[in-house]
């Protein structure tokens, strides 16, 4: 498994890498939006949170399992297919905060149902 990112997302890929156990290795960033469509076009499976990167995996025929958080998934979410949408509910979403005090929406997600969808997708 590779863990990509994008400008001043180094430290935190870092200890995502850390925490995989040796299952994971560090991804140098991607050379601007060419070099991040060729990494996602040749992926099996792309993982992250609700944005451009992984809607551009979708576009691509990448399957996708995307966390999302405040945004409704039935408006946002890839219009491509191949989309696995994790996300856990809260009673205050969706929203259209830009920054929130305390975003359980996305706190609160769990490994096990993002495992779980990969795993599914990747059958």
């Amino acid at each position: 498994m590779l863990v990509a990112h994008g400008p001043d997302e180094e430290e935190i890929t870092r200890r995502v890498v850390a925490a995989a156990g040796g299952a994971a290795a560090l991804f140098a960033p991607c050379r601007g939006l060419t070099g991040l469509a060729e990494l996602l076009r040749r992926a099996r499976l792309a993982i992250g949170s609700d944005s451009g990167p992984l809607l551009l995996a979708s576009a691509l025929g990448t399957r996708t399992v995307v966390l999302f958080g405040p945004k409704d998934p039935a408006v946002y979410a890839s219009p491509f297919g191949g989309c696995t949408v994790v996300r856990h509910p809260v009673p205050c979403a969706p929203c259209s905060l830009r920054r929130c005090a305390d975003p359980i929406c996305m706190s609160r997600l769990e490994v096990a149902p993002v495992l779980e969808a990969a795993l599914q997708a990747l059958q």
